[in-house]
């Protein structure tokens, strides 16, 4: 049977939203795609607990391309212009952590540009005073940024590189100093855009061109948009097998008129808007094409958007480390499940531990038999089924839900925001009732979904029995590191 691109036909809408397709995978994952102005992630600081030895190629970073394409100047062209609909303060709160600069050479300036649409923006007050008063804000982050020059120069007296130079000399307090090596670690970068600098030396961070880049853009029609997906998964596997350098993913694709635009390509909708279904491409029953795209019980094959396809991968677990992700239109379920990667125990843990805490490397994580209060607290190990825990882990948030060995019905819960007292609460799906489990030197941290700036802690620093146990913010203290020991 002959391929039937439908992207200017008449489509039939799907059927099939976020359940199971035909082969029991999750059809897609809507957090994958986002096209309205705001992000519910907020991650301003998740770099910040992580350890000051892990290097740039280590993490699992979320970004965009076209990172200020925001404005087109004729409706007509504007599927095909613009790449975000969250501007670059939003994007960097969310867990964005790598951006992309194209900047057209203007009269000695930078005027911020998406080929030949200027974006309203200016190098200095569109891009390094936000990025400024960011990392002012949050000096544990780290942002790497690709600037490339774009489209026409015009009425210029000194070259790109001059140019630049000028830039750095104002702003060299946010840009990091490269030392020759091309694989920083995070804590040399701390609080500092890393430049990817595409444009000629002086040298003012890393080569662009020294990383490890897959994108593969021009995407003009279905078989390409599928082969923009395997171009996608390959790399991946790449960076997952050499986490020694900088791999860079890009997600997007543009077809250019009269075909599929970068909204499409990152979501496979039928229309750009967060609600829409996807869109048929072919009866699969006829076909053995595009194995990876989602297929619904009516055996029709629908395009699988490379935003949603990445975020299935990687809650499935079949995505361990990405490297970094370069996406049109990143959802809060793309930014959140890649940035969840870098505190996922490399074994996923399942069944009974005690969890011991590091004060005297004894004590345990108790609840309280009484069931007035069900309080969390420390008490000495006499191996009571109560400071047993039963661990279980929810693949959609990247975190562990803790149930009571004893008291099977309830689960390790935060009072968040009102006191911040932990307790054993019967399970109800709340945030407050998951948690993220950080690696650290001397064991893990217990980091809670709802407020990932809080952690279990051990209040006073006390070992006594009926220890109170609480959330409060990370600062590194044994009060807060735990291990796990098998009972």
């Amino acid at each position: 049977m002959e391929e039937i691109d439908l992207f200017f036909g008449g489509p039939r809408p799907s059927r099939i939203f976020n359940g199971p397709d035909f082969y029991g995978r999750t059809a897609l994952d809507r957090g994958g795609v986002n096209f309205n102005s705001n992000l519910t992630a907020h991650n301003p600081r998740w770099m910040s607990s992580l350890d000051n030895s892990i290097r740039i190629s280590e993490l699992s970073i979320p970004g965009t391309h076209g990172s200020m394409a925001l404005h087109s100047p004729l409706n007509l062209i504007s599927d095909y212009v613009i790449n975000q609909t969250a501007n670059l303060t939003t994007q960097l709160n969310a867990g964005i952590r790598y951006i992309d600069i194209r900047c057209r050479h203007y009269h000695n300036l930078f005027a911020i540009h998406h080929g030949a649409a200027f974006q309203h923006a200016w190098f200095d007050t569109g891009v390094l005073d936000p990025i400024r008063t960011f990392l002012r804000n949050n000096p544990g982050e780290t942002i790497l940024m690709r600037v490339q020059q774009e489209y026409n120069p015009t009425g210029n007296t000194r070259s790109f590189e001059a140019t630049f130079a000028a830039y750095h000399n104002r702003y060299q307090d946010i840009f990091w100093n490269p030392t020759g090596s091309t694989n920083p670690t995070l804590g040399e970068t701390r609080g500092k855009i890393i430049l990817l600098q595409q444009f000629q030396p002086p040298m003012f961070g890393i080569r662009y061109a020294d990383l490890s880049i897959q994108d593969m853009w021009n995407v003009t029609s279905t078989p390409a948009m599928y082969q923009k997906w395997i171009y996608i998964r390959n790399h991946f596997n790449n960076a997952m097998n050499n986490r020694n350098r900088i791999h860079i993913n890009h997600l997007s694709g543009n077809g250019g008129l009269r075909n599929p635009p970068p909204w499409k390509i990152a979501s496979g909708y039928w229309f750009r808007n967060n609600g829409s279904e996807l869109e048929e491409v072919i009866p699969f029953n006829q076909s053995s094409q595009f194995s990876d795209w989602p297929r619904d019980h009516n055996r029709l094959i629908y395009r699988g958007g490379t935003n949603l396809l990445t975020t299935r991968r990687i809650v499935s677990g079949s995505i361990t480390h990405t490297g970094i992700i370069a996406a049109d239109f990143p959802g809060s379920g793309l930014i959140q499940n890649t940035i969840n990667l870098n505190t996922r125990p490399k074994d996923i843990l399942f069944g009974t531990y005690k969890i011991v805490t590091l004060l005297n490397n004894k004590s345990l994580i108790d609840l309280s038999s009484n069931t007035g209060d069900r309080n969390v607290h420390l008490w000495e190990d006499v191996n009571q089924r109560n400071a047993h825990w039963d661990f279980s882990y929810d693949s959609q948030r990247g975190a562990y839900v803790i149930r009571n060995s004893q008291f099977h019905n309830l689960v390790l819960s935060a009072d968040s925001p009102r006191t911040n007292n932990v307790f054993g609460y019967p399970f109800s799906n709340f945030d407050s009732q998951h948690w993220i489990l950080e690696t650290h030197q001397r064991g893990y941290v217990f980091r809670n979904f709802r407020n990932r700036d809080l952690v279990l802690h051990i209040s006073g620093g006390n070992t006594g029995n009926r220890t109170n146990v609480v959330v409060y913010p990370f600062f590194n203290s044994n009060q807060q590191i735990f291990r796990l020991e098998r009972p």
